[in-house]
């Protein structure tokens, strides 16, 4: 192994020790970073992470948190499954017809700005992001 692919190899070791002490990866055993690259990039730095975050698609501030919460689960579940229901729902452990008035929500608040790749993308990479640090803070989304 040649000396940068060392120092690389600290540094993620370094960054996953520090992801397990918090919890977010799974500690009690070795924990391989090649199996958990997104959750290391997506957090390896957390200001950067809230940056895009905060210009996230996000429900009105009339919409209550609860169902803020559901709404955002329903969106990264929709861009993750290329807006197929059945998997949605399943992901979710819903009823189809849910996921279906979900959907229509998000579309009436966000509309286009969902049908973009790029929103898309940035979107469900904060919302990912925002769901790992959820995980071990026990908040949910806002």
């Amino acid at each position: 192994m040649a000396l940068p692919e060392g120092a690389r190899s600290l540094r993620r070791a370094s960054e996953a020790l520090g992801l397990m002490r918090r919890g977010i990866l799974p500690s009690g055993g070795p924990v391989r970073c090649r199996d958990h690259l997104s959750t290391l990039l997506l957090l390896r730095d957390e200001a950067l992470v809230d940056a895009p975050a905060e210009r996230t698609p996000r429900p009105p501030e009339g919409v209550r948190p609860p169902q803020r919460e559901r709404l955002a689960q329903t969106l990264l579940s929709r861009l993750s499954s290329g807006r197929n229901v059945g998997e949605v729902a399943l992901r979710l452990a819903v009823h189809p017809q849910t996921v279906r008035y979900r959907m229509r929500q998000l579309d009436e608040l966000f509309g286009a700005q969902l049908r973009d790749p790029t929103a898309q993308f940035e979107t469900e990479r904060a919302l990912r992001a925002l769901e790992l640090r959820d995980r071990v803070t026990g908040g949910g989304a806002e």
